[in-house]
């Protein structure tokens, strides 16, 4: 499939086709489908035919936010994300809006950054909910209710990264509900996913104390070079 991709794309590319300029970029840039060449995904967003296209615009925004491979540029970056965002990038929306977020490349703009994670959940993209639900639940009460139903929404979809801030948000409230979403979350193996579940084996949230359990858990988190899960990992073992 991937052989296949490729071949379909560089033809429409060398044809000129702008949207598959932007698309051979994209693939090149992220290597998921493509083998990942960061220099012949930059060449490739500059040209003249992929200048415009939104995924050309994300590709030279991020390598831009990132300095991959070139010297970085965030104000630049941000241009060129918000353009791809306003475009239809979801991907865009999702670097610009944690850019908003951080004063990266200008200041801080929380409601802005806001409008563009909604933009990215929206279009498909599974962190930004985590990133807005977070940012939503250190806000008022209706933005707190707000946070609640993107994350609800998003465990209805699979998402592991709303399973793990509805398990720790429902700690306290829902012990058995939160130790099912800590698990679930902990399949992706997102270190916060598995210091939360190894807390809840260790303390029997949710479930009875299985230490073998919790050690297993900060086991994995400490393999993906976590100082925090070495540091539990200690203390079980006093």
């Amino acid at each position: 499939a991937s052989s296949g991709l490729r071949v379909t794309t560089m033809y429409l590319a060398g044809a000129g086709v702008p949207a598959a300029v932007g698309l051979l970029a994209e693939e090149l840039y992220k290597g998921s489908r493509l083998p990942k060449d960061t220099q012949r995904a930059w060449k490739h967003a500059n040209s003249a035919r992929g200048l415009d296209d939104p995924r050309s615009r994300y590709v030279r925004g991020s390598i831009l936010r990132y300095g991959d491979g070139r010297a970085a540029d965030p104000k630049q970056a941000r241009k060129e994300l918000e353009l791809a965002a306003h475009a239809g990038s979801s991907i865009a929306a999702q670097e610009l809006g944690e850019m908003l977020l951080s004063r990266l490349g200008g200041p801080r703009q929380r409601a802005r950054a806001l409008d563009f994670l909604r933009q990215a959940v929206e279009g498909g993209q599974a962190y930004p909910l985590r990133v807005l639900a977070e940012v939503l639940l250190a806000g008022s009460e209706e933005e707190r209710a707000e946070a609640r139903r993107w994350l609800e929404r998003g465990d209805q979809l699979g998402n592991q990264h709303a399973q793990l801030v509805l398990a720790e948000q429902l700690r306290a409230e829902d012990p058995q509900r939160a130790f099912q979403l800590a698990r679930s979350a902990s399949q992706e193996r997102l270190w916060r996913a598995l210091l939360l579940l190894g807390d809840f084996y260790r303390d029997g949230v949710g479930t009875p104390p299985k230490l073998a359990e919790a050690r297993r858990c900060y086991e994995q988190a400490s393999e993906r070079g976590v100082v925090e899960a070495g540091r539990r990992l200690r203390e079980l073992a006093r």
